[in-house]
Parts: C-alpha cells; sequence; structure tokens
C-alpha cells in the first residue's frame, strides 16, 4: 500500500526493507548524534546530488518508531531545512502516521544550478551512493565544475607573469582579427584576461591559449597520444603501447603539430568497390574527427 502522497512508489515495505542507496536514507531515533544538524547534514548532501527521500523515523533494521516522543523537539526538525541549509533548497517535508506511530519522510529534488551548505559552518556535503562525505575545498571546487558553477577557464590565474606570454603567437592572433591596439588589451576584449585599477591579470584560458609554457601554472596542460596493439588496454606483462607521445605547449601549437603527427602516423586503409571495381581510400581516423 502506497503511504506517500508525494511518491507513489514508497510503500511500508519498501521504507523497512528496501536497501539503503543514492536516493534513499533511514534515520532513526536509537542512532549515535541523530540531531536536527546530522538530518541536515543528509540533505544537504542529497540536495548537492541527485536529490532522493529520507525516512526519519525508521530504524536501520526497518523498525517502525514515533517521532511524537520527542515533544517540543519536533519542531526543530521541521523545520531544519530552513534553519540550517543555505540556499533553501526544494524540500517537501510529508507527516506519516503508521499504526499510531508518526514517521517524517524528508522529499529532496535535485538542483543543478546551486552548491548547498550548512548555515552556521558553511560545511558542504555531498551523497555518493549510500553515504553521505563532507566536501574539501577541491571537491567543493570539482562539485561547482560538474554544476557549471564555476569554469575552470574563466578562473584567474594570480601567480601568472606576463613575460611568459607567447608574443609571436600574439601578434599572429592580433593579425588575424585585424587589431592594432594593445595585447593585453585585446586579452580583455576577447575574455580572457580582467583589468581592473590599471591592472592586468590573465585567465586560465587565456595561460592555455597564449602561454609559452602552460604546464608551468596548470598541471598536465597537455595533449598525450597512446597506441594500443589490439582494442583493449592491457597491463603488466601484457602491456600492449606500442606508441606514447606527450604534446606540451600552448593550445595553437598543440594543435598545429598534433595535426601533422596524426598524417605521419595513422594508416589509410584501400577498400574495394565491388560497383566501380575501383579501391577507395580510408584514412584509419577521420581528420574531422
Amino acid at each position: 500500500m502506497v503511504i506517500s502522497k508525494f511518491n507513489t512508489q514508497i510503500t511500508l515495505e519498501l521504507l523497512q526493507t528496501k536497501r539503503e542507496n543514492q536516493y534513499f536514507e533511514r534515520k532513526g531515533l536509537g542512532e549515535k548524534d541523530i540531531a536536527p544538524t546530522k538530518i541536515a547534514n543528509e540533505l544537504i548532501g542529497m540536495l548537492n546530488a541527485d536529490g532522493g527521500v529520507l525516512a526519519f523515523g525508521v530504524s536501520n533494521d526497518g523498525e517502525i518508531q514515533d517521532l511524537s516522543s520527542l515533544g517540543e523537539k519536533l519542531s526543530d526538525y521541521r523545520n531544519l531545512f530552513v534553519d540550517l541549509i543555505d540556499p533553501h533548497g526544494n524540500i517537501k517535508l510529508e507527516e506519516i502516521e503508521i499504526e499510531g506511530k508518526q514517521i517524517f519522510l524528508y522529499h529532496v529534488d535535485q538542483d543543478i544550478e546551486r552548491i548547498f551548505k550548512r548555515k552556521d559552518n558553511e560545511q558542504i556535503f555531498l551523497r555518493v551512493d549510500d553515504r553521505n562525505k563532507q566536501l574539501d575545498r577541491d571537491a567543493v571546487r570539482s562539485l561547482e565544475y560538474d554544476k557549471q558553477i564555476r569554469k575552470f577557464e574563466d578562473e584567474i590565474e594570480a601567480e601568472f607573469d606576463f613575460d611568459d606570454l607567447d608574443t609571436k603567437l600574439l601578434n599572429r592572433y592580433k593579425e588575424k582579427l585585424n587589431y592594432d591596439g594593445d595585447t593585453l588589451e585585446l586579452l580583455v576584449k576577447r575574455h580572457l584576461a580582467v583589468r581592473k585599477d590599471g591592472v592586468y591579470k590573465i585567465k586560465k584560458a587565456g595561460v592555455l591559449l597564449f602561454a609559452k609554457d602552460p604546464e608551468k601554472y596548470i598541471t598536465s596542460a597537455s595533449l598525450r597520444y597512446i597506441r594500443y596493439e589490439g582494442t583493449i588496454a592491457q597491463v603488466g606483462t601484457e602491456h600492449n603501447v606500442v606508441k606514447d607521445e606527450r604534446f606540451e605547449n600552448n593550445i595553437p601549437w598543440i594543435i598545429d603539430h598534433v595535426k601533422k603527427f596524426l598524417k605521419a602516423t595513422l594508416k589509410d586503409y584501400f577498400f574495394l568497390d565491388l560497383e566501380t571495381g575501383r579501391f577507395n581510400k580510408v584514412p584509419e581516423y577521420p581528420e574531422e574527427a
């Protein structure tokens, strides 16, 4: 029998027997530290992930408990997603009575455009499979990339030395655009740098495009070509890499050199056209790709 008016898949049997996963979590009264902040952390994790349902008042072994035993403290659990979560996420609280016992179902909708955190300490969580993980600074940044809140290429490279710009490449770029002004102003106009109070700062996009050595500032700013013998990558004694080349420089240089490299490295195959009786040349890897 369906017991939720918001989710027709939720039955009493599901609440008691379903394995906890990315989208479903139980929290019982007897668990350690089951304070409103603990529930808030779990809801934040779901908000930052793919949403889900948290059943409060159902123990891990499926026992239906009674939240009314909390008395006046129950209001803290009713209001925790307003009091403890920032920004206010799309969470519906459903209060259900089962055989005279009260439980809460928190229905959490996914939000792909925002990062949620605790109001009091700004901690950020993410639900991964059946666990809730607190994120460090790097993990938060990765989550911002995933949600497209932050774009890597728009970040400022604060330590960049402008003497490391490839001036010859920049001059070629200016010629292509028929631009006669200052080079740094051109970078600003093309959204590759910013100017504030007369001071220029370059974005990571500008480093990748026009630095002589982008890897000096951005780790792994390179392209790697690996060719295997066969169709499956092997390791150990069956290691089957037959060619491994790395190209390190700015993006225009890499495109130019890799294009020449691939033309020299990849093969052309000839297939007989049975209708014309002629052999047609087919590249191993199309240049457009």
